[in-house]
Order: C-alpha cells, then sequence, then structure tokens
C-alpha cells in the first residue's frame, strides 16, 4: 500500500503477524495525493516499491499471491519482481483489480491511449483479473486483444476476467 509521508524514507513494517503482512511505501509530501489517475503519484509509489529494503522484505516472506489495486499496483507490483531479480517471486500469482476510479472524469488530449496502454501492461502480467463490471470486462478484454505478440495468451486470460459488481454509489448512478 502506499501512504503520504513527510519525507523521503523507506518502507516501514507495518505488522501484526495475525492476518499477513503490510509494508507501507511513503511517498515524499510534495506529491500530488489524493489522485488516482495519471496525474497522481503513480510513478514515485512504482519507483519507492523497488527499494532494497522493501523488495528483500518480500522476498523472504515469499508470497503466494499479491493483489494489484489498478494499473499503478501493478507497476509497483512488477517493479518489485524486477528488483528481486530472475525467479525468486516466480511462484506469486499476481491479481489485478481493474477499478477504474478515473473514467468516471473528464479525459484530456490523449489521456485514452495513456490508460490503455497501462491497462494493457497490468492485464499481461496478471495472472487473474478482476474488473467491476461487464463493460469494463469486455473492454479489457478488447485491450488485451490488441496486445500483439500475446494473442493466445491474451485470448486465455480475457476470457478468465472476474466480474465483482460493486454496490453502487450515488454520484456513479
Amino acid at each position: 500500500c502506499c501512504t503520504p509521508g513527510g519525507g523521503e524514507e523507506e518502507a516501514q513494517d507495518d505488522q501484526d503477524g495475525k492476518d499477513g503482512d503490510v509494508w507501507p511505501v511513503r511517498l515524499p509530501g510534495r506529491c500530488r495525493w489524493k489522485r488516482l489517475d495519471r496525474e497522481g503519484p503513480w510513478e514515485e509509489f512504482r519507483d519507492l516499491a523497488s527499494s532494497p529494503r522493501l523488495v528483500g522484505d518480500v522476498v523472504r516472506y515469499r508470497p503466494t499471491h499479491a493483489v494489484a489495486v489498478d494499473w499503478h499496483g501493478m507497476l509497483a507490483w512488477r517493479a518489485i519482481v524486477e528488483g528481486a531479480g530472475p525467479g525468486r517471486l516466480g511462484g506469486c500469482r499476481a491479481v489485478y483489480y481493474n477499478f477504474r476510479v478515473y473514467s468516471a472524469s473528464a479525459f484530456g488530449c490523449g489521456d485514452g491511449d495513456f490508460y490503455a496502454e497501462k491497462e494493457r501492461l497490468a492485464c499481461r502480467h496478471a495472472d487473474q483479473i478482476v474488473c467491476l463490471s461487464e463493460k469494463d470486462r469486455d473492454s479489457l478484454a478488447g485491450l488485451m486483444g490488441k496486445d500483439g505478440g500475446h494473442d493466445q495468451e491474451a485470448r486465455e486470460k480475457s476470457a478468465g476476467i472476474c466480474v465483482l459488481h460493486p454496490p453502487l454509489r450515488g454520484d456513479i448512478c
């Protein structure tokens, strides 16, 4: 997870040993906080997630599953996997929760291509994909169908996308 912080410190252990472990990534106070779109601190989150301390903690924990919430969560997970090195987290299955918070707001010029690229990458690296509606499932399957060089894998993954229907908020419906 990621939390706003006052400085550049690395992740601090936040564990009780009962129901799993959480290692928050503390973002610098200068970050554009409270944004989940391309203007948010996704690059800082990705970069700080690859810190040697956090990567070492994750490798020692030997997770069987990782849940990446939205495309920026998958980018952070990929940074951890790449920081660990080949095969060190190979047994861990990545579950990608595609929540599309940004789709409720207006896109600027080029935003659609930006999000399509990030979601396609997240889907490519996921072992399981969960989204919030049939429309999102169809959209993700379409993106995956355009992922050159990964056709067979994309077809198999797109057929297995799970839909988790959320309760609707008043400002969305």
